[in-house]
């Protein structure tokens, strides 16, 4: 996938999140994932975005940018926002045809 589809997919989930007046701040990495609530994971995930923006725009850091996408959506999946169907058809669709509330008609 293309840097740009990249970052087009995670400014929406950035979106969703800050909407919920969320900020970006990562995890204490020393922790397991029973020992933090659902808001830590949802904030860590906009920390995660944050890299991804950052990365970019540097061609070398695909793979990475890639791999953390994977990761943001596994998060996102498993805090029951988003369903595997609907997280595979963010990576097919056009930005515009992203659903921000998964479970809208």
């Amino acid at each position: 996938m293309k840097s740009s589809r990249i970052v087009s997919i995670v400014l929406n989930y950035k979106n969703i999140l800050e909407n919920e007046g969320l900020t970006p701040k990562r995890l204490d990495i020393t922790v397991t994932w029973n020992q933090v609530s659902q808001e830590a994971v949802k904030c860590h995930v906009l920390y995660l975005i944050e890299v991804v923006l950052s990365l970019s725009e540097n061609p070398s850091e695909l793979q990475t940018i890639n791999r953390l996408l994977g990761c943001i959506q596994g998060m996102l999946g498993m805090l029951g926002m988003f369903t595997t169907e609907d997280l595979m058809c963010h990576n097919k669709k056009p930005e515009d045809s992203f659903v921000a509330d998964p479970h809208a008609t």
